[in-house]
């Protein structure tokens, strides 16, 4: 594959990412970018949708619903910047809380008056329809969170050179940017009146590799921008993955480092292949006919026979 091909494939995908994170909603009555306001919208149809699921939108209070909502939807971005040992945002301006809190309080009213659009039962159905979207976000994030690790950025001075050129950080990071608000939520009900703390999802038994793609997917994100961006962290790893038969036989150990965008397209393309198969894989199967258990018994009596 040739570096034009490539940026062919990677052109669509990476327009959509500038506009998403470069334009205003309004100038002036919402100047806030559409990638923010889209990644608070989701969060907060997912975070009601669970606080539906649990019996609790009549019980929990506004300050355990606002602030639950805020750490689920900021909870990667805290986590990455207090493993930086960088001060989040959230601690020194007050146009995240005004972005996202803007958004929820109007979602929180439309899916009063629209109590189904925000049922658990439809959830399945949001992640099929929205997973490109969903992962746009997701890589938007994971490299908000990567680019603070990047020589060229202001603060990159900051952060600990033996953090910065390590590569299993910047998959921990990757991790943490992408999961780090769902965990957060679910390890402490966010979406209740009584927080608790209890095993992290990742961690409890009868989750499967697709219960925790949010973790994993995070540092396949982050090893694949870093790397194809040129990170310093990655020159160790760089010399065996251009001789890989695979690379080599695809021809892209040819191609040149890819700029933060196209780095940040092909992260898209990567995630959202995995979380449409999730999506796909999360639809509930119909139930089988009467007639069809029927025969499912007979042919499983036959078998015991045999």
């Amino acid at each position: 594959m040739s570096a034009a091909t490539l940026g062919m494939i990677l052109r669509p995908v990476a327009d959509s990412l500038s506009f998403l994170t470069s334009t205003k909603v309004h100038s002036t009555l919402f100047p806030y970018p559409w990638a923010t306001t889209l990644h608070a919208a989701r969060i907060s149809l997912v975070y009601q949708a669970n606080m539906k699921k649990a019996g609790q939108e009549k019980v929990i209070g506004w300050k355990a619903y606002l602030a639950g909502f805020l750490i689920m939807s900021w909870g990667g971005m805290l986590g990455t910047h207090f493993l930086l040992n960088l001060p989040p945002p959230p601690l020194y301006t007050i146009h995240p809380y005004i972005n996202y809190l803007g958004v929820h309080l109007l979602l929180t009213i439309v899916f009063s008056v629209f109590p189904d659009l925000a049922s658990a039962d439809v959830l399945p159905t949001y992640d099929l329809l929205l997973f490109p979207l969903d992962a746009i976000l997701r890589v938007n994030s994971i490299t908000s969170s990567l680019g603070l690790l990047s020589p060229s950025d202001a603060r990159s001075p900051h952060v600990n050179h033996l953090l910065a050129s390590s590569p299993l950080f910047h998959l921990i990071i990757g991790a943490v940017a992408s999961a780090g608000g769902g965990v957060s939520a679910s390890t402490l009900s966010l979406w209740t009146s009584h927080w608790a703390f209890s095993t992290p999802v990742f961690l409890r038994p009868a989750v499967g590799w697709l219960g925790t793609l949010d973790l994993w997917g995070g540092s396949i994100v982050a090893f694949v921008y870093s790397l194809t961006t040129a990170h310093p962290a990655f020159d160790v790893v760089m010399p065996s993955l251009s001789s890989s038969p695979l690379l080599v036989s695809l021809s892209l150990h040819q191609i040149p480092p890819l700029s933060p965008l196209g780095a940040k397209a092909l992260s898209v393309l990567i995630l959202s292949s995995l979380f449409g198969y999730r999506a796909i894989s999360s639809i509930p199967r119909p139930r089988p006919t009467k007639e069809e258990a029927e025969r499912g018994l007979k042919r499983k009596g036959k078998a015991k026979v045999q």
